[in-house]
């Protein structure tokens, strides 16, 4: 959640200074033409301060940049300065400017939309539309210097799906991953809306329980497990339902462990001592570990 503030702190600051150029950049046209007194010469100038404001703020920011240089140059340009001809130009002129304008705002939209996208990909998973594993661990090292930094507590929770590689083998890649898919839905829609979801592993998912006692750690940690265990996932025509275990462990920062290597290693430990359900695994899919239908 830090790191969300500091974002949007950072975004505030830059419309700010954004602003302020787009504004300076006005006013010294302006000047210019006050001190001067010849308007005629140099209000092409304008153009300026509607490409920055196209470029800083896209099509909103080039209108009101025009709308700006409008106002200002109605006010300091001596009377009878654009008649006929002359006013025409200036029309034409602005005109002009606010169309390059909105078509420079228009293709900074469009960039900012696919820098946009291609940065969401970097950091979410195709398959599942969770976190990375990588941008996970790295939202788990944030959330715990925020914890330290406030004395706040936060928790971490595991997935582990049991059985993976032998749902996988009898159902195959495509069917394994509607199960993962379907698992990460049942994850977003039982964890708290403050949670955070991503990927642990290759076979994990992880959960990130800001300001989570290790009481309510293991709450959430039950929940997650009751709804993935009674989950049903498509099969095949010879079973066209099954269920698949997975282990739960939870660890709350600082009362279980008091560092980020502490945390990981013991919820590693943890996962070790949950050992699969094997009994569970043959009672609700009919399979076996290590067995596949022939």
């Amino acid at each position: 959640m830090d790191s969300t503030i500091e974002e949007s702190s950072a975004k505030v600051r830059f419309n700010l200074w954004s602003a302020l150029i787009v504004c300076a950049a006005l006013l010294s046209v302006t000047l210019l033409i006050s001190f001067t007194g010849d308007a005629s010469t140099f209000w092409p100038l304008y153009i300026i301060p509607i490409i920055l404001g196209a470029v800083l703020f896209n099509i909103v920011g080039a209108l009101l940049a025009a709308a700006g240089c409008i106002a200002a140059i109605g006010m300091v340009a001596p009377t009878g300065t654009f008649t006929g001809s002359t006013g025409a130009q200036l029309a034409l002129g602005l005109g002009a400017f606010a169309l390059c304008g909105i078509f420079v705002g228009f293709r900074t939209a469009r960039s900012i939309k696919h820098e946009h996208a291609l940065a969401k990909a970097s950091y979410r998973d195709e398959q599942t539309g969770l976190y990375k594993p990588e941008y996970f661990r790295q939202r788990l090292i944030e959330e715990i210097r925020r914890a330290t930094r406030h004395d706040v507590e936060v928790g971490l929770l595991v997935v582990r799906v049991d059985g993976l590689a032998t749902f996988r083998n009898t159902f195959g890649a495509y069917k394994t991953g509607l199960l993962m898919e379907h698992l990460a839905d049942i994850l977003r829609i039982t964890v708290r809306d403050t949670d955070i979801v991503g990927r642990y592993g290759s076979e994990s998912f992880g959960v990130l329980l800001p300001f989570a006692s290790p009481a309510e750690a293991m709450l959430v940690s039950d929940r997650v497990r009751s709804a993935a265990c009674e989950a049903e996932f498509e099969g095949d025509v010879l079973q066209p339902s099954t269920h698949c275990p997975v282990s739960v462990a939870s660890v709350s920062f600082p009362a279980e462990a008091s560092s980020l290597e502490s945390v990981v290693a013991l919820v590693a430990d943890r996962l070790v001592d949950t050992a699969p359900d094997h009994e569970f695994l043959s009672r609700k899919s009919g399979l076996r570990l290590g067995e596949a239908h022939s």
